[in-house]
C-alpha cells in the first residue's frame, strides 16, 4: 500500500488524487503488461529493453534518479516532515539526510 501511495504521489504532485486514479493504479498492479511487471523474469524483461535501447545506459545515473524520486515522493507524502519521510523509505532519518546529501553533491557535478 506503501509504494501504490508513493507512485500516486509522485505521478499526481500537486494534485489531488481521485478514486479512479486510485482504482487505476489497483488495476496497473494487475496487468501482465512489461509496463508493470509481476514477476522477477518480467521485470528482467523490461530491463534488458530499456538497456538495449539506451546506448548511454549507466545503473549508477539510474539508481540515482530513482532514489531521489522516492525521496522527493516520501517527502510530499510526509509534508516536508524529514523524519516522518525516511520512517516512509525504512530508513534512518540520518541516513535519509546523508543519502539527500551525496544526491545534491552528485548532481552538483554532473552539471
Amino acid at each position: 500500500m506503501r509504494n501504490i501511495v508513493i507512485r500516486l504521489t509522485a505521478k499526481h504532485a500537486g494534485n489531488v488524487v481521485s478514486a479512479g486514479d486510485l482504482a487505476a493504479e489497483f488495476d496497473t498492479l494487475n496487468e501482465s503488461s512489461p509496463a508493470s511487471p509481476t514477476s522477477h523474469s518480467d521485470l528482467v524483461s523490461t530491463l534488458s529493453q530499456e538497456i538495449q535501447e539506451n546506448p548511454g545506459f549507466s545503473l549508477d545515473t539510474s539508481l540515482r534518479r530513482w532514489e531521489q524520486a522516492y525521496i522527493e515522493a516520501a517527502q510530499r507524502i510526509a509534508h516536508g516532515n524529514i523524519s516522518q519521510a525516511a520512517r516512509i523509505l525504512g530508513l534512518n532519518r540520518t541516513t535519509l539526510y546523508n543519502r539527500m546529501e551525496a544526491l545534491s553533491r552528485n548532481s552538483a557535478e554532473t552539471q
